[in-house]
């Protein structure tokens, strides 16, 4: 089976690793939701009690999610990583009409290659697009 886990900053601007819970809120501006991550989340039965105080608040806009593969160096990538290739640099975005993670390059919605383990084994992930704007 598959590792699903995400990551996100929280309000210092740390990564947080783990299990991504949204709640729906309200108050009197309107509905919003509200975004954690439970780093290492028992079963449920176990956690009943555990939940709030294992949770960390996030901000939604940085939830990446971990593509189940990994870079030429070991490690873990997460949609929002980017890569370099040649003189571009390309992001790993996940693509909904095809329900699969993929490479597009910066500045060229055009160019698209399927994220796979074979171009994992052949480059390292640089950065990713909160922490290295820089390289955007």
């Amino acid at each position: 089976m598959r590792e699903i886990k995400f990551r996100a900053q929280n309000a210092d601007g740390l990564w947080q690793y783990g299990s991504l819970v949204q709640n729906k809120c309200e108050n009197e501006k309107g509905e919003f939701t509200v975004s954690f991550i439970a780093p290492n989340l028992p079963c449920a039965a176990e956690a009943h009690d555990l939940w709030t105080a294992r949770m960390f608040r996030v901000n939604p806009e940085t939830v990446c999610q971990f593509t189940g593969l990994y870079d030429s160096k070991g490690r873990e990538i997460y949609d929002g990583d980017l890569f370099r290739l040649g003189e571009y640099i390309i992001k790993v975005v996940y693509e909904t009409e095809n329900a699969s993670f993929a490479l597009r390059m910066i500045n060229d919605d055009l160019w698209r290659l399927p994220l796979d383990k074979t171009f994992c084994r052949d480059y390292e992930v640089i950065g990713n697009i909160f922490d290295n704007p820089e390289l955007l």
